[in-house]
């Protein structure tokens, strides 16, 4: 059994839902952006953190990556079938 169908609402209602929901994201956004605006980035502990001191970088992260990409693509797709096409 399914429930009867409900008509669609007036043009002019969804509009103003649109709008009102537009207004609303943005007021927001200004609100955040006005609060984030005077807050400052705490001095990082012992130096600059560039140059020199600065901790190793890993020599190879595209390596890393691609086994993660093939490795989440065989279980979503599955193992490959010889002879499938």
């Amino acid at each position: 059994m399914h429930p009867p169908e409900r008509p669609a609402p007036p043009p002019g209602r969804v509009i103003l839902g649109y709008g009102l929901m537009s207004a609303v994201c943005l007021g927001l956004f200004w609100v955040i952006r006005a609060y984030g605006q005077g807050l400052r980035a705490p001095a990082p502990p012992g130096g600059s953190g560039f140059g020199a001191s600065a901790g190793a970088a890993h020599p190879n992260t595209l390596l890393p990556l691609l086994v993660a990409l093939v490795t989440v693509l065989r279980i979503r797709v599955g193992p490959i079938a010889k002879g499938s096409s």
